[in-house]
């Protein structure tokens, strides 16, 4: 695949290119998620956005999980399906801080 070079440039090595684009300020609960295919294969954004932008964050993590297991163990026509393995990290900034990510 075209894009397969990008774990290598995440994860180092000695030719190592890191593509960067511009910083993002995140405001007072904003969240962050950085997952793998097998949740956004499985989940649609739409479903991800719902459970995890208000509420515990520990509890949204738990609940886009759950779909996503729970569909690629019962495929169903009419959603997505496709058995992965599935990663997921997940940041809320808080109410009082200020923070740039880049």
């Amino acid at each position: 695949h075209e894009d397969r070079h990008l774990v290598s440039n995440f994860l180092g090595t000695s030719d190592m290119r890191i593509d960067m684009g511009a910083g993002v300020e995140l405001r007072p609960r904003d969240t962050v998620l950085l997952a793998s295919d097998g949740l956004t294969d499985n989940v649609h954004l739409d479903e991800i956005i719902e459970r995890i932008r208000k509420g515990p964050l520990d509890e949204g993590a738990q609940a886009v999980v759950s779909l996503a297991r729970h569909r690629m163990a019962n495929g169903a026509s009419n959603q997505p399906s496709k058995p992965d393995d599935l990663s997921l990290i997940m940041f809320r900034k808080p109410d009082s801080a200020r923070m740039i990510v880049e």
